[in-house]
Formats: C-alpha cells, sequence, structure tokens
C-alpha cells in the first residue's frame, strides 16, 4: 500500500518543483494552536499552500476536538 500511496504522490508532483520528501517536509511544518475543544491550524507558508493546492486539500479554520470517556 504505502508503494502505491508513494507512486501516486509521484505523478501528482511531476510537474511541480515538490518532490515526495519536500511534499512531507512542507506538511510536517504546519503548526496549530491546540485548545481544550478545538484545534485551530496556523496560517500555512507558501510552500504548504502550493502542496495544499496541487492535491485540492483545503486547510480548515477551525477542528472541533471529540470528547474523551
Amino acid at each position: 500500500m504505502a508503494a502505491v500511496a508513494v507512486k501516486l504522490i509521484q505523478d501528482k508532483l511531476k510537474d511541480s518543483p515538490y518532490n515526495p520528501i519536500s511534499l512531507l517536509l512542507n506538511m510536517r511544518n504546519q503548526k496549530c494552536k491546540v485548545y481544550e475543544k478545538a484545534v485551530i491550524p496556523q496560517e500555512a507558508c507558501k510552500k504548504a499552500n502550493d502542496c495544499y493546492k496541487l492535491f485540492g486539500v483545503e486547510c480548515p479554520l477551525k477542528i472541533e476536538r471529540c470528547s474523551e470517556k
């Protein structure tokens, strides 16, 4: 499964200046603030935004946390 995922990522990045390693590094740098009931993603850097656009990902303004029981 991992090989299929990497191949799909490589194909999507073919015409971009990014490779799978740089994609993951850029996503790793996406920061957020964690509150008791929500997680608020910080504004993404240009490289992360470029990667989001390539894959059609919309970063939410707020992510509600599930209650733990």
